[in-house]
């Protein structure tokens, strides 16, 4: 367990492992039930690797649950904890007991060898939350990564994250995560692929969201807030997003949208034949502006309010796109009514 940042020796981490926490007679029986049980394997939005699996268990409201494991984007319909392994029930159970928290929803995630990991990311479901979270680690032995969020003093932008803090985490261990812990401007953290060998891990991340009927997370009261993501391969984006991007042919075919930055978006972007419309905010808003005019323009718009989308621009990390003309058309189509009259 160390760190350094500049030079200077990190002695504490920002989070608590007690080491041994699980028995080792407990261990190798609830590995076997989650290896054998149903898995569903992640596109990927953080790096490259794609064989991470992962399932989730709850107890409360199916919606409800689910709108929670939706906002992160990675997770499919969670499973009810009663059909899970009945091992999993007693993990939780004692977690209940000595933590005093409901420990409502857990992510089971499962990385098959030293190359399977995920990259530099926090829990964006879990922002504001005033409940920590606790993993637990079976298998495998990796070193959970931290990084303490820093930025450019000039630009404001994240610098690019390094392993100030590597927890080494072993068959048994638990993981305290504080609360704050996943704050934008707080930490990230990363289980990053190796070069030594690594046995099979699965990861079980315990965490307490109000999952009931009535609570933040049901459908008759939770509002989604649509955001951008980025489609470039490896990337993890949510099945109902919208393309907003020109045509194109490589890599990813994607017909054209009404919405693309260029001349004509059903083609394919071409700086001499097919340049964009803008390079800036301001321009494209411009641009904007002019094609919101036609009428039958604005009834496309008014079907994506809410929506998703989808373009080609990093929407996350150090390589975030200073500009992004999809982050433009997500304001516009979500601002007050005025543009369609109402």
């Amino acid at each position: 367990m160390h760190g350094s940042r500049g030079g200077t020796f990190l002695m504490t981490p920002p989070v608590k492992v007690i080491h041994n926490w699980l028995p080792a007679e407990m261990q190798r029986p609830l590995f076997d039930a989650l290896e054998c049980g149903p898995w569903h394997a992640l596109k990927l939005r953080y790096g490259n690797i794609a064989r991470r699996k992962n399932i989730v268990f709850y107890e409360g409201d199916p919606e409800a649950a689910y709108a929670y494991t939706k906002a992160a984007t990675d997770k499919d319909r969670p499973i009810l904890y009663t059909e899970g392994p009945a091992a999993l029930r007693t993990i939780r159970k004692r977690l209940q007991e000595e933590y005093g928290f409901s420990f409502s929803l857990c992510y089971v995630n499962y990385y098959a060898d030293e190359q399977v990991g995920i990259g530099w990311h926090n829990d964006a479901e879990e922002v504001g939350s005033q409940i920590p979270v606790r993993m637990l680690c079976l298998g495998g032995t990796r070193d959970f990564s931290i990084w303490k969020v820093s930025r450019d003093e000039k630009t404001k932008k994240l610098l690019k994250p390094f392993a100030e803090w590597e927890v080494k985490t072993r068959s048994g261990d638990l993981v305290e995560m504080p609360v704050g812990f996943h704050e934008e401007n707080a930490y990230r953290h990363a289980i990053l692929p190796q070069k030594q060998f690594a046995a099979p891990r699965a990861s079980l991340t315990f965490r307490s969201p109000d999952l009931s009927a009535n609570g933040p997370w049901a459908p008759e009261t939770f509002v989604h807030i649509p955001r951008i993501w980025c489609c470039k391969s490896g990337h993890e984006y949510p099945e109902d997003a919208v393309y907003v991007g020109c045509r194109t042919i490589r890599g990813q075919v994607r017909e054209g949208s009404p919405f693309g930055n260029a001349v004509d978006p059903f083609r394919v972007r071409n700086q001499t034949t097919n340049p964009w419309l803008a390079d800036n905010d301001t321009d494209f808003r411009l641009a904007a502006l002019t094609k919101m005019q036609d009428s039958g323009f604005r009834q496309q718009m008014e079907a994506l309010r809410g929506r998703d989308l989808l373009c080609w621009c990093e929407q996350e990390g150090p390589k975030r796109a200073e500009f992004c003309h999809a982050r433009v058309w997500l304001d516009l189509i979500n601002e007050n009514h005025s543009w369609t009259g109402e």
